[in-house]
């Protein structure tokens, strides 16, 4: 509720604004369905990003939050951004099977991108696709006292993870890695 009630809450910046901050960090939350592409296309969130990633601060991505770290070009390139790093994502079983349970009620709810997965499109963005690691089977949710239920993988200054049931487990290996990071500047 402190949070909710904060002023930086209720009066957020623009993404156009984030350009001009000093980051520390930066967390790449997911989401799915049409209302999230306006994010997850966002020129201004890649190049966060490779602001992000040219100043090796801690990124974090989760879900479909991978898929702007994905979608992001090096600067003056045309290579991704995870071209050279391990990640997972949302897995192309857990999408599909969200998508076929509810289809009949939901439409197309959790296919953000009908014609692909997350998954296809961040393994497709990787230098090999075995620097894709879906992690065990995510039969359940992490807490904040199962960690292990959770699944992250960590390439050097890059965290990812999975989906929402995942979360605990990154937000404790961020806060771990911005110690780390905060320690060596």
């Amino acid at each position: 509720s402190q949070m909710t009630d904060s002023a930086e809450f209720r009066h957020p910046l623009a993404w156009s604004d984030l350009k001009d901050v000093s980051h520390r960090s930066l967390l790449l939350p997911g989401g799915h369905h049409a209302g999230v592409r306006e994010y997850l296309e966002s020129p201004e969130i890649q190049a966060i990003t490779r602001t992000g990633f040219a100043r090796q601060i801690p990124v974090a991505a989760i879900c479909h939050g991978v898929l702007i770290v994905a979608r992001t070009r090096a600067e003056g390139t045309d290579r991704s951004l995870l071209k050279g790093y391990q990640t997972t994502a949302l897995l192309r079983s857990q999408e599909l099977l969200a998508w076929n349970m509810t289809r009949l009620w939901m439409n197309s709810y959790y296919r953000t991108y009908p014609g692909t997965t997350v998954e296809d499109e961040v393994r497709a963005a990787l230098a090999d696709p075995s620097d894709f690691h879906a992690g065990g089977i995510p039969l359940w949710r992490d807490t904040a006292d199962q960690l292990s239920r959770g699944f992250v993988v960590r390439d050097r200054h890059y965290l990812s993870a999975r989906w929402p049931g995942d979360a605990h487990a990154l937000a404790a290996a961020l806060i771990a890695l911005l110690r780390t990071y905060r320690l060596s500047q």
